[in-house]
Protein backbone atom coordinates (compact mmCIF):
# COMPACT_ATOMS: atom_id res chain seq x y z
CA UNK A 1 0.00 0.00 0.00
CA UNK A 2 3.07 2.51 0.84
CA UNK A 3 4.52 1.70 -2.59
CA UNK A 4 0.97 2.64 -4.33
CA UNK A 5 1.31 5.78 -2.49
CA UNK A 6 5.03 6.76 -3.55
CA UNK A 7 4.51 5.84 -6.70
CA UNK A 8 0.84 8.13 -7.27
CA UNK A 9 2.96 10.62 -5.29
CA UNK A 10 5.96 10.49 -8.03
CA UNK A 11 3.19 10.53 -11.08
CA UNK A 12 1.75 13.55 -9.81
CA UNK A 13 5.67 15.42 -9.39
CA UNK A 14 6.08 14.14 -12.82
CA UNK A 15 2.76 15.71 -14.43
CA UNK A 16 2.99 18.88 -12.08
CA UNK A 17 6.35 19.38 -13.88
CA UNK A 18 6.25 18.72 -16.90
CA UNK A 19 3.03 20.93 -17.25
CA UNK A 20 4.86 23.43 -15.82
CA UNK A 21 7.51 23.04 -18.27
CA UNK A 22 5.15 23.13 -21.02
CA UNK A 23 3.97 26.66 -19.45
CA UNK A 24 6.89 28.40 -18.74
CA UNK A 25 8.56 27.53 -22.39
CA UNK A 26 4.94 28.93 -23.99
CA UNK A 27 4.33 32.17 -25.31
CA UNK A 28 1.64 33.44 -23.33
CA UNK A 29 -0.38 36.37 -23.77
CA UNK A 30 -1.36 38.85 -21.24
CA UNK A 31 -4.77 39.98 -20.11
CA UNK A 32 -5.00 42.93 -18.25
CA UNK A 33 -1.21 43.02 -18.01
CA UNK A 34 -1.49 39.08 -15.84
CA UNK A 35 -0.12 36.20 -17.68
CA UNK A 36 -3.04 34.26 -18.65
CA UNK A 37 -0.31 30.81 -17.92
CA UNK A 38 -0.72 31.69 -13.86
CA UNK A 39 -4.74 30.35 -13.94
CA UNK A 40 -3.91 27.54 -16.20
CA UNK A 41 -1.65 26.74 -13.57
CA UNK A 42 -3.48 27.57 -11.10
CA UNK A 43 -6.53 24.91 -12.38
CA UNK A 44 -3.69 22.11 -13.01
CA UNK A 45 -2.75 22.01 -9.28
CA UNK A 46 -6.63 21.96 -8.83
CA UNK A 47 -6.97 18.59 -10.34
CA UNK A 48 -3.95 17.48 -9.09
CA UNK A 49 -5.70 17.64 -5.78
CA UNK A 50 -8.73 15.84 -7.41
CA UNK A 51 -10.30 19.38 -6.65
CA UNK A 52 -11.36 20.18 -10.57
CA UNK A 53 -12.75 23.38 -10.40
CA UNK A 54 -14.26 22.73 -14.03
CA UNK A 55 -16.44 19.70 -13.09
CA UNK A 56 -17.69 21.12 -9.62
CA UNK A 57 -18.91 23.78 -11.19
CA UNK A 58 -21.04 22.05 -13.84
Amino acid sequence: MKSLCKAEAYIRFQFHTEALQIYENAEVPEINNTPYVMSQTALIHHNLQGKSTLLHNR
